[in-house]
């Protein structure tokens, strides 16, 4: 009887160690599989993203480069519980019906981004340019659907646009920005089919 008391009262303490192991390995997961902010570009999409490593390892075979190591892709579900890492991301993919809420993350366009592409519909709150169609619900139509699910039948099919992240690293003309490798990544995400 005692022997078993004794492996009784040790329980809470092996679930301690099992729950202090687990952090740690965690831990060491995420400083080994990721990198500082000014490295990596991110995008987040208010769609579904069927396969988010897919996306991010297309996306990187044409923003790879200088200090850019890696690109993460997720859907707004990914930051549920945080919304840090959400407000911070470099270019967003927003339902129309969602504009408004998330105004104050997102950055105007970049001068000249437009030039290149004049026959895309722009979201301009207040005359400004801030965001760029990118899916097209009526026509069924749109950049990146090989990756991103736009209609989703739990919601009304409805547009959805490119816009550049207000607290980005990697915007020129934000606050601390290091590069303008935001900039490349829409232009890719425009391009792909």
């Amino acid at each position: 009887m005692s022997g078993l008391k004794r492996l009784w009262n040790l329980i809470p303490a092996m679930l301690l160690w099992a729950m202090l192991s687990l952090f740690l390995w965690g831990w060491i997961f995420t400083l080994i599989t990721d990198t500082e902010p000014e490295n990596k570009l991110t995008v987040f999409v208010d769609a579904a993203i069927p396969d988010a490593t897919a996306l991010a390892v297309r996306l990187e075979q044409e923003v790879l480069g200088g200090q850019i190591r890696m690109v993460k892709a997720h859907p707004f579900t990914y930051a549920m519980l945080s919304s840090e890492g959400l407000s911070r991301s470099d270019v967003y993919i927003v339902r129309e019906s969602h504009l408004e809420e998330y105004r104050e993350w997102f950055a105007p366009l970049p001068e000249g981004f437009t030039a290149a592409l004049p026959a895309l519909r722009l979201w301009q709150p207040e005359g400004v340019p801030t965001g760029i169609l990118i899916w097209d619900a009526e026509t069924g139509e749109g950049a990146a659907k090989t990756y991103i699910t736009y209609s989703d039948p739990a919601l009304p099919d409805e547009d959805c646009y490119l816009l550049f992240g207000a607290a980005s690293l990697h915007l020129t003309g934000n606050p601390g920005s290091v590069d303008n490798a935001a900039v490349r990544l829409a232009e890719t995400l425009l391009q792909l089919p």
